[in-house]
C-alpha cells in the first residue's frame, strides 16, 4: 500500500493562502548496482554506490526549514526521501527512495499545491542518464527487473510536462545528477527510460514558470565528494546564502537568474580538479527568497600592471573609511566583503597607488587598482 500523503512529510506547517511546498530526494544506495546488496542489473553502465546524495539532500532540506524566507509564500511542507548505504530505507519521518516510495510522494507533493501563487521546489541528487533532450533520474531500485530496468527511474521531460497540472505557477527544479549517455539508455526505445509520474493532460494548456537548475551540461558528468555534499549542492548553498542575491526591490533577495550566475561562478572555481559546468533550462527571472542582512560578495583585486620586486600591501576601506581585513598574500587578492562601496589602494614602503573606488556586489566584482 503506498504511503499516505502525510507519511513522507519531514516538515509540515499549516498555512492559509499561498505557500511553498518542497520535495527533496537523495539517493546514495542503489540496490541493484555493485555493492547494493541486491541482484546486480546488467545495465549498471559502470555506476557505483554514492555517498554525497543523502548528505546533499539533508543539507538542502535543512536550509529550507531553517532559513527559507518568502513572505509571499511561506514554507509549508518539506518531503524528504533518502536512500543511504548501511541504513534502513525507512527512518522516522523519512521515506526510502524506490519508485514505490518516490512516485506517490511526488504526486502527493503536487497535490499539496492548491493556489496559483504557491511556490514548488524539487531537489534530486543521485544517478542520472541522458541522451539529447531525454533525461532520466535513477531511483534506488533502478534495474530491479532487467526486462524493464527503467521502471525504477523518472523520465524528467515527461514529468515536467505533467507538472503543468499543478496549481502553482512558479516551480523550481534542482537536478544534481549526471547527464551523460550510456549504451542502455541510448538503446532504449518507446518511452522506456522512466515513468512519467504525472501524465500530461492533452486537454490542458497551463504553462508554468519552471527554471531547471542542472548540475552539469547535457552529455556530461556531475561530481560528488565522498562523505561530503556534492559540488553542485555546495555551490547552491553559497548562492542561496549570499552570491545569488540582488536588491532590485530595495531589500536583498535571491533571484533565479542571480542564482544561476552564482552557481556557474562557484563551480568554475571549486571543481576540485573535475570541471562541471551547471546548465539552466527554462530560465525566467523572479525572486523567491529574502536574504537576512546584507549578503557577502567576493572581491578580486589585481593591479592594472604587473608588480615587480618589493613588498606590496593592499588596503581596503569601506565608505566610512573603516579598514577591512584583507589577505597578506600576493596579488591578485581575493576575499569576501559585505556588499557595498569600498576604497582600494596598493602600497609599498616607498609609495602608494591612487585610490580605486568600487561597488562590490554578489556574486563577485573584479577590481583593478592603478
Amino acid at each position: 500500500m503506498p504511503p499516505r500523503a502525510s507519511e513522507e512529510l519531514f516538515h509540515s506547517v499549516a498555512r492559509r493562502g499561498p505557500s511553498t511546498h518542497a520535495i527533496v530526494i537523495g539517493i546514495g544506495k542503489y540496490f541493484h548496482l555493485p555493492g547494493g546488496g541486491g541482484p546486480k542489473t546488467r545495465y549498471d553502465d559502470g555506476m557505483e554506490q554514492l555517498s554525497s546524495p543523502p548528505r546533499s539532500a539533508r543539507t538542502f532540506a535543512d536550509w529550507l526549514i531553517r532559513h527559507y524566507d518568502n513572505p509571499k509564500a511561506p514554507l509549508s511542507t518539506v518531503a524528504l526521501l533518502v536512500s543511504k548505504a548501511g541504513a534502513a530505507s525507512n527512518a522516522a519521518r523519512i521515506q526510502g527512495a524506490t519508485a514505490a516510495d518516490v512516485v506517490p510522494a511526488i504526486r502527493a507533493w503536487k497535490d499539496r499545491s492548491d493556489h496559483e501563487d504557491d511556490v514548488m521546489m524539487f531537489f534530486f541528487c543521485g544517478h542520472g542518464m541522458a541522451q539529447g533532450t531525454d533525461s532520466s533520474l535513477l531511483l534506488a531500485d533502478y534495474g530491479a527487473d532487467d526486462n524493464s530496468p527503467y521502471d525504477g527511474a523518472i523520465d524528467l521531460g515527461r514529468f515536467l510536462v505533467g507538472m503543468e497540472r499543478a496549481a502553482a505557477t512558479h516551480q523550481i527544479y534542482f537536478i544534481d545528477a549526471c547527464r551523460a549517455s550510456s549504451d542502455s539508455f541510448a538503446g532504449a526505445r518507446g518511452g522506456s527510460t522512466g515513468v512519467s509520474v504525472i501524465m500530461a493532460d492533452p486537454l490542458l494548456s497551463n504553462p508554468k514558470i519552471n527554471p531547471v537548475f542542472f548540475s552539469t551540461l547535457a552529455g556530461a558528468q556531475a561530481y560528488g565528494r565522498k562523505g561530503k555534499v556534492s559540488v553542485f549542492t555546495e555551490a547552491l548553498m553559497k548562492g542561496l546564502k549570499d552570491w545569488g542575491a540582488n536588491d532590485f526591490n530595495g531589500g536583498w533577495e535571491i533571484w533565479t537568474d542571480g542564482l544561476s550566475h552564482a552557481l556557474k561562478f562557484h563551480m568554475d572555481r571549486a571543481g576540485f580538479g573535475k570541471k562541471s559546468v551547471p546548465n539552466i533550462g527554462n530560465m525566467s527571472s523572479f525572486a523567491f527568497h529574502n536574504v537576512t542582512g546584507i549578503p557577502k560578495a567576493l572581491a578580486i583585486v589585481e593591479p592594472r600592471q604587473p608588480l615587480f620586486g618589493g613588498t606590496f600591501v593592499l588596503s581596503c576601506r569601506d565608505a566610512a573609511d573603516v579598514p577591512q581585513r584583507v589577505p597578506g598574500t600576493a596579488a591578485p587578492w581575493e576575499f569576501e566583503l559585505t556588499a557595498g562601496r569600498y576604497k582600494f589602494q596598493v602600497g609599498t614602503p616607498q609609495a602608494t597607488s591612487p585610490v580605486k573606488e568600487r561597488e562590490i556586489r554578489p556574486p563577485y566584482r573584479r577590481v583593478q587598482v592603478p
